[in-house]
């Protein structure tokens, strides 16, 4: 997959669009493109961030950990957001581990200077508030969904929130690594997934799963997608 230069990650990322031409310039000056593979770490919890991310295309997975093998999923970004907000307000450690879950690309900004590129672009400034709002409304959902929402519904928000930011009906994942993102036993996704694929929801290979009715699946989620994506229309629109 061939990455598309700085300028063409603009049109997409929701907060770069919203950028007048000469911060777009300022920012096209620090920023250079990267792919996002599947499995890559961007940054770890406790662990100083050396890069801010806005994804053009692609699905960042963010979690928190616990005791040893004890993970919470907490969200995910993709073309509406950015990942590294506590660069943005001068902090250096990351509060969440963040993993690349669906390929993509991104545009990339060095740490050490992204503090000083926002003090120049107030618009930016201002957009990443706005962002930061809807972060954290998602993570306040994800508690809600993680505690008192069954596997079910939860893997079905997963399926379209991942599709969504894929732009794609076809999202490459096992059920192990399903598994480990919803903080469930294997099973408890496996059993999911054939109850999905028996309805004519999804159609699953290993390593494959494509989406075959979303009007399906939206009736199968929780109401936590919809709040979710209302939110981030409202607050980027």
């Amino acid at each position: 997959m061939k990455a598309p230069s700085v300028d063409q990650e603009l049109t997409v990322n929701r907060l770069l669009r919203r950028l007048p031409a000469a911060e777009r310039h300022r920012f096209e000056a620090q920023a250079k493109t990267v792919d996002l593979l599947v499995g890559s770490v961007l940054c770890e919890a406790g662990k100083k961030m050396s890069h801010v991310y806005f994804p053009h295309r692609g699905v960042i997975s963010l979690t928190a950990n616990g005791e040893p093998g004890e993970v919470m999923h907490l969200g995910y970004l993709g073309e509406e957001g950015m990942l590294g907000l506590p660069v943005a307000v001068g902090a250096s450690l990351s509060p969440m581990h963040a993993v690349v879950q669906g390929e993509g690309h991104a545009a990339q900004v060095d740490s050490s200077g992204f503090a000083a590129l926002l003090k120049r672009c107030p618009r930016l400034s201002h957009s990443l508030f706005v962002y930061s709002h809807g972060l954290m409304a998602q993570i306040s959902q994800a508690v809600v969904c993680n505690t008192l929402h069954p596997v079910s519904s939860r893997f079905a928000r997963w399926l379209l929130t991942a599709s969504d930011r894929l732009h794609s009906p076809l999202i490459e994942a096992t059920q192990e690594h399903v598994a480990i993102t919803l903080g469930v036993l294997r099973l408890s996704v496996s059993h999911a997934a054939s109850e999905f694929q028996a309805a004519g929801l999804i159609t699953y290979r290993r390593g494959n799963i494509r989406i075959e009715s979303r009007s399906g699946l939206k009736a199968r989620a929780c109401a936590c997608y919809g709040i979710t994506d209302r939110i981030f229309r409202e607050a980027l629109s």
